[in-house]
């Protein structure tokens, strides 16, 4: 439940205390905490996690570090995603990733109230809201296009395909499965 994987992590609690604690519409609350955690990578964070639909988080696969200098502030890390863009279902597609990712009352998987706190209490603060909505306008707009994503996306498809025969056979998966759903 929120321990950071690589830096110390009593800032990281004493964040989320001040956080549960304090109402973050006023700016000095919400500036008291991007002292400690750096917003524009939170908001990227969430932003990639929503348009992916991944429905393995924000209670499992959540990454955050900071370097345990003084004035470091945390950044999340992308990872394990594969539960996105509707891979093992049908109709996630049609589901309200914003609304998901902010639940108050989500189950205790995968969304569990802890694992969207940060998230829900951020948007009540107005400034921090619109630099939500224009960040996703911007991102939507250029780098989640679909040209621009397949582009990309074939591009580490050819980077990594020489290693993913060995890598399928480690995990007693086959290289054809990885090519069907590198297909997709």
């Amino acid at each position: 439940e929120g321990f950071a994987n690589t830096g110390e992590n009593f800032k990281y609690s004493s964040m989320i205390g001040f956080i549960q604690n304090n109402d973050l519409k006023t700016d000095i609350d919400y500036q008291a905490v991007t002292k400690v955690m750096d917003a524009s990578c939170f908001i990227d964070y969430q932003l990639f996690q929503i348009y992916l639909n991944n429905r393995d988080w924000p209670g499992n696969n959540i990454k955050f570090w900071n370097t345990n200098s003084l004035h470091s502030k945390y950044r999340w890390l992308l990872y394990d995603t594969e539960f996105g863009m509707n891979l093992y279902g049908d109709t996630e597609y049609t589901e309200n990733g914003i609304q998901f990712a902010a639940q108050s009352n989500g189950p205790g998987w995968p969304n569990p109230p802890w694992s969207t706190l940060l998230l829900r209490k951020m948007l009540t603060n107005e400034g921090f809201k619109i630099q939500f909505v224009n960040r996703m306008a911007d991102m939507m707009n250029m780098y989640l296009l679909p040209d621009v994503m397949n582009s990309k996306l074939d591009s580490i498809v050819a980077l990594v395909s020489s290693e993913m025969p060995d890598h399928q056979r480690l995990w007693g998966r086959s290289f054809a499965q990885w090519q069907d759903l590198s297909l997709i």
